[in-house]
């Protein structure tokens, strides 16, 4: 039986890493099931209450179980999700000399559906740590195109361009549809308690907001997050006064069924969180992103709709490196412009859409040849 350790951001009460924890069990088991799962999470008693699956184990994150984990397992995934997510260069390190004692001991590794942020390539020490780490993976598949940055085929050269692994679900399609007109609306708290800066955004936004409902739309609020989301989706309702009551404040939920029929029934969607723009790529609706780091950036780009682009950053070691905050004026022109084009840039999406599936077809591939071993 191959034994398996499998490391991501899950368990945290994030809607987009949980649902590839599924897809990603969802892909092993297809493959095989001669297979013993160990998922390396802070919340084991939370996931384990949630998956209740047979053959998947959970450790806690913590130095003991990382080293016990060298001596009893086979093979270590990494991935999917944003194993990068920032420029940390001690988090690099440790990775890579994690990484560097596996392979001394003839371990197998993979990284499956990762994502690098930019802030990563535009340092010279993290490029040539990365480099390293990369150079010691047996297979390595990204969610990005390498194309968007200029040192990828000099320091990745055992890399696989991939897509995100929720390009590989069947989305259920047919849902009974009962409400009005609607846009799912998904913010990401990226703000401290209070700030002179989450109070700019809100304001920005807001105009987008009262449009979309003078055009007849209600506002559906995805809680992509527990706790955080909750908050600002609270705090941007309440500022538009007497029209919150075309909003409804969806509380988190972990259940994706719930959550993609609020994506196959809505008209559109303004999205920061990444998973909700991938979720509405899946159901071709049209959108309007809002990227605080390079994972939305890299989707543009994948759909060619980077004209779409709206950069919000306020943390210079983080995401981008750089601080932008959003033009109100554009993101309405935005909204107008996908309204006037609404059937062009659902057909870009439909088109498009194929050839992310058939990449995210590379993160299969790459487990199947491992776990057939």
């Amino acid at each position: 039986m191959k034994k398996i350790f499998l490391f991501g951001w899950f368990g945290e009460n994030n809607v987009g890493d949980d649902a590839l924890l599924n897809q990603t069990l969802e892909e092993i088991n297809a493959i095989t099931n001669d297979v013993s799962i160990t998922i390396f999470t802070n919340n084991c008693k939370s996931l384990e209450e949630d998956l209740n699956l047979k053959n998947v184990n959970f450790r806690s994150k913590n130095l003991k179980n990382l080293i016990k984990a060298t001596k009893n397992y086979d093979t270590f995934v990494f991935g999917p999700g944003g194993l990068f997510p920032n420029r940390d260069l001690k988090k690099l390190m440790f990775i890579y000399f994690y990484i560097s004692y596996l392979k001394f001991l003839k371990k197998q590794i993979v990284f499956f559906g990762l994502g690098v942020e930019s802030c990563n390539f535009k340092s010279f020490f993290n490029r040539n740590i990365l480099k390293r780490i990369f150079s010691k993976c047996d297979k390595c598949a990204l969610r990005f195109d390498p194309k968007q940055y200029i040192y990828f085929d000099k320091i990745y050269k055992n890399t696989i361009a991939a897509a995100d692994v929720m390009y590989l679900k069947k989305y259920p399609k047919l849902y009974k549809n009962n409400h009005n007109k609607y846009v799912v609306i998904s913010l990401a708290n990226i703000f401290e308690t209070y700030s002179k800066e989450k109070e700019n955004f809100i304001s920005s936004i807001k105009p987008l907001l009262l449009k979309l409902i003078e055009d007849g739309n209600e506002l559906h609020f995805l809680t992509f997050t527990k706790n955080k989301d909750e908050i600002i989706n609270s705090e941007t309702i309440e500022s538009l006064g007497k029209f919150k009551n075309y909003c409804l404040n969806i509380p988190f939920t972990k259940e994706l069924n719930f959550i993609f029929r609020e994506f196959a029934n809505c008209e559109m969607v303004v999205g920061m969180r990444y998973h909700s723009l991938v979720f509405a790529t899946n159901y071709s609706k049209p959108f309007i992103p809002v990227s605080y780091s390079s994972k939305i950036e890299e989707l543009l780009y994948d759909f060619n709709l980077s004209f779409l682009s709206n950069k919000l950053c306020f943390f210079n070691n983080k995401y981008f490196c750089e601080k932008f905050e959003i033009d109100q004026h554009k993101i309405l022109m935005d909204y107008i412009y996908i309204n006037r084009n609404y059937n062009e840039i659902k057909k870009m999406i439909e088109e498009n859409l194929k050839i992310e599936r058939n990449k995210a077809k590379h993160n299969t591939e790459i487990l199947s040849e491992f776990l057939s071993k």
